[in-house]
């Protein structure tokens, strides 16, 4: 990957706004929204926005920007363990005493940081 491509480029996250103005664009978009489901994911609801955090900021889904298949735009990180975001999911809870699988998830974030260098070098406001 070239040097200006792990440089940091500002990305507001999605919102409302944002998706109606790609709506009203005429060129064809992707857009994909990570949204946490408390009863699949058995989380308690005032739990959810915390969720999606972390979901972020442990790199298992990173906020990047395509178009015409360049990087454009992605979210730095302070990147944290992703054992603090399987441990609020129920749904991870067989993953929690098993250390050898919480390391291959922490790989697959790791992984994610690195390929799109989002690991912030100083603290994100």
């Amino acid at each position: 990957m070239p040097e200006s491509a792990c440089k940091p480029i500002s990305a507001v996250p999605p919102s409302p706004a944002c998706a109606i103005t790609l709506i009203e664009s005429f060129l064809p978009k992707y857009l994909q929204i990570h949204v946490p489901c408390p009863l699949g994911w058995r989380h308690e609801t005032n739990l959810t926005m915390q969720v999606a955090k972390l979901a972020v900021e442990t790199g298992l889904y990173p906020l990047i920007e395509y178009e015409n298949g360049v990087l454009t735009g992605k979210r730095q990180i302070i990147p944290k363990p992703v054992e603090e975001y399987l441990k609020l999911q129920g749904r991870f809870k067989h993953l929690l005493n098993n250390p050898d699988e919480i390391k291959k998830v922490q790989e697959i974030a790791d992984n994610n940081i690195r390929k799109y260098c989002i690991k912030a070098e100083t603290q994100v406001i």
